[in-house]
């Protein structure tokens, strides 16, 4: 991520971060990450101790690997441990693009131009992908305006086709990325009344997400682009993994909000300021306007989940959901080593990794479905099904030592923001579940085996009978 002094500065900054699945070929496991390396991808050098004689030491660089634990320096940093490819889009010298986020709710019509800092590329052997989009916000200094930027900005495609499109959108009207020499921009109003009018000619905003992200999967924005490379979600059977809303995270400096935040008024515990606790929710869950919960105590009790309090008297507060981060802190230049800079470079590390394993266990509990759709009503399983279960729980193995880290940092705070990332998302009630699904799909395998091999045993016992009784009546014969 771009962590420059003007970036870390600005009134906000905001990580749009997009998660799919990817087929990985397993005659050539660790060369997971050359179709993107193909396509253009630039593989950063996360290693400090590999860099080049003479190159100047990149500080984010050292502030990352001194963070992370050595479980995850295997992931992130380690190239030879063939974990995690982490990429940089390849930007020409120059360059400069912006993310459109366009919407309109009666009388305001707001269309937000925002910088985009750096565009970085996560992927992982075990077929998953993050992209990583940073934008900064220099211009837009109200809180309701960054409100909509993080809820519009993360919606790539309609969740629901309204009646009037004019007087009511979920999503924004338009999404999308604008280069000096070109547009990537889906129009969602339009579609939406074209919609109600005709056929709609594109998938493309419906149940596909917003064009901008597949072109620059494939590298085809910018000076640098090529257009004849192969679109890698032909090859690579490349699947979004999350609704119509990007993952969220969101760093904003207000000292209004910061000297707020430390009164406390918002809490259970507090005498609540009903209008200040609505405002904050709103935040911390992206929502665009008001707050979508309504009862001030289940409000009270759900901020109370998502927020970690380690600096609130210090009106500094880290929030987490299973959709959103968000950092909300003060304007003072004094924070930007100890609090800006960790969240941009840090801790989008930390998202990554617990988005992959969330995906991971999603991905092995559908393929151990399809293992269990496939067993007949009595029971049995086929040797195939047999092999099938006996690979999928090698690859599940790997996959827990590798991914399933139990600290991703040697720190306190890191450690405690990593496990409650996994808390929000519910990382470890769903491999538990896995982990019970396997189980018993194991057991029900050596009963099967046992089974078979049983009634094989009774067969031959069966079959020397017979010869025995066979034998003992020729041998009466010839006497």
């Amino acid at each position: 991520m771009n962590a420059t002094h003007d970036v870390l500065m600005a009134k906000s900054n905001h990580i749009f971060a997009w998660p799919f699945k990817f087929k990985v070929q397993e005659k050539a496991i660790e060369e997971f990450a050359k179709p993107f390396e193909g396509q253009g991808w630039i593989r950063r050098n996360m290693d400090i101790a590999k860099q080049e004689a003479g190159d100047k030491l990149n500080p984010d660089m050292f502030m990352l690997h001194q963070y992370l634990s050595a479980s995850a320096k295997d992931i992130f940093i380690h190239k030879d441990e063939h974990i995690c490819g982490v990429f940089e889009y390849p930007f020409q010298k120059g360059e400069k693009w912006e993310y459109l986020v366009a919407t309109h709710r009666e009388k305001d019509c707001m269309m937000y131009r925002l910088p985009v800092a750096s565009v970085e590329l996560h992927v992982y052997r075990h077929g998953v992908g993050i992209l990583l989009l940073h934008v900064v916000n220099e211009r837009y200094t109200d809180i309701e305006d960054i409100k909509k930027i993080n809820d519009y900005g993360r919606r790539v495609f309609m969740p629901v086709l309204p009646d009037d499109p004019d007087k009511f959108m979920l999503c924004g009207d338009k999404l999308g990325i604008i280069g000096s020499d070109f547009q990537c921009v889906t129009d969602f109003l339009s579609l939406a009344k074209e919609c109600l009018e005709k056929p709609p000619v594109s998938a493309e905003g419906l149940w596909k997400p917003a064009g901008f992200l597949y072109d620059i999967l494939n590298c085809r924005l910018g000076a640098g682009r090529s257009e004849d490379r192969k679109d890698l979600a032909d090859f690579l059977d490349i699947r979004p993994t999350s609704d119509d809303r990007m993952f969220l995270m969101c760093l904003i400096r207000d000292d209004d909000l910061s000297g707020r935040i430390s009164q406390k008024k918002w809490q259970l515990s507090a005498e609540i300021d009903e209008e200040f606790q609505k405002l904050l929710y709103s935040i911390i869950f992206a929502d665009p306007d008001s707050a979508t919960c309504q009862d001030a105590g289940m409000r009270a009790a759900l901020l109370e989940k998502a927020v970690y309090p380690r600096w609130l008297d210090y009106g500094t507060l880290y929030g987490v959901t299973a959709y959103s981060m968000t950092l909300l802190t003060s304007e003072a230049a004094v924070i930007e080593a100890g609090v800006l800079r960790p969240f941009i470079v840090e801790y989008g590390y930390l998202l990554s990794l617990v988005l992959s394993q969330r995906i991971g266990i999603a991905s092995y509990s559908e393929q151990a479905g399809r293992i269990v759709r496939g067993v007949d009503r009595k029971g049995t399983i086929k040797n195939r099904q047999a092999r099938t279960l006996i690979n999928l729980q090698e690859k599940y193995i790997t996959f827990k030592n590798q991914i399933l880290i139990l600290e991703a940092s040697c720190q306190e705070q890191g450690i405690e923001i990593y496990q409650l990332l996994q808390k929000q998302m519910m990382v470890q009630q769903e491999q538990e579940i896995l982990d019970e699904q396997l189980e018993s799909l194991y057991e029900a395998t050596n009963v099967s085996m046992g089974n078979l091999v049983a009634s094989k045993g009774i067969w031959w016992a069966i079959a020397a009978i017979v010869v025995d009784v066979v034998i003992n009546i020729a041998a009466i014969i010839l006497t």
